[in-house]
């Protein structure tokens, strides 16, 4: 007797220690998978913050773009390195923060006076202020002289603006002018891109 009461103790004792583990394990499980879930959500959130404005790709999208339009002169790309020569001034260089020149940019709306704009160039690795430039086109030749375009590429707080100039001459106040650009192929084409 004193046997089977050892062995049904031993029998309860095992059983409450197997449920015991069972409790762990699954406590240590559920840790362990809130902790991946916590981990994945964290660098969900961390790659959406850290999502650049513009990219390689839209880059290229926005150079096919402009070299595709259908007009009598081709649009060519102009960057920091490579510049467009007019009338004195290096565009974009000369226009830019980063390598201020005596030129001014200058924004006119709703028909108001211009008033000056911080254009900077770009950069994945730095937040800047006003609009950043990611790229800018032009079809201006002798041959088309007064009837080209100057298209700005600019993002800013997020928004793609395009910037258009066909100023030809030059401006007392070193003012180089621009509008926002309202040809719908040309502002739809980079609202696309960038969303």
């Amino acid at each position: 007797m004193k046997r089977i009461i050892i062995l049904v103790g031993a029998l309860l004792c095992l059983t409450a220690c197997q449920g015991k583990n069972e409790e762990v394990s699954n406590t240590k499980a559920s840790d362990t998978n809130q902790m991946v879930e916590s981990n994945q959500v964290s660098q969900e959130s961390q790659s959406i913050k850290e999502k650049p404005l513009w990219t390689a790709e839209q880059e290229l999208q926005l150079t096919d773009n402009m070299e595709k339009m259908e007009t009598d002169t081709p649009y060519y790309r102009y960057t920091m390195d490579d510049n467009l020569e007019y009338a004195g001034v290096a565009l974009p260089k000369d226009i830019l923060v980063e390598t201020s020149t005596k030129w001014i940019p200058a924004l006119v709306t709703d028909g108001k006076e211009a008033q000056p704009i911080q254009l900077t160039w770009y950069d994945s690795e730095q937040k800047k202020e006003g609009y950043q430039v990611v790229g800018m086109f032009s079809n201006l030749t002798r041959d088309n002289w007064p009837n080209f375009h100057i298209y700005v590429f600019t993002i800013k707080d997020g928004n793609p603006i395009v910037l258009h100039s066909a100023q030809t001459q030059g401006s007392p106040d070193n003012l180089f002018i621009f509008e926002e650009a309202t040809d719908p192929i040309v502002t739809e084409m980079f609202y696309d891109i960038v969303q």
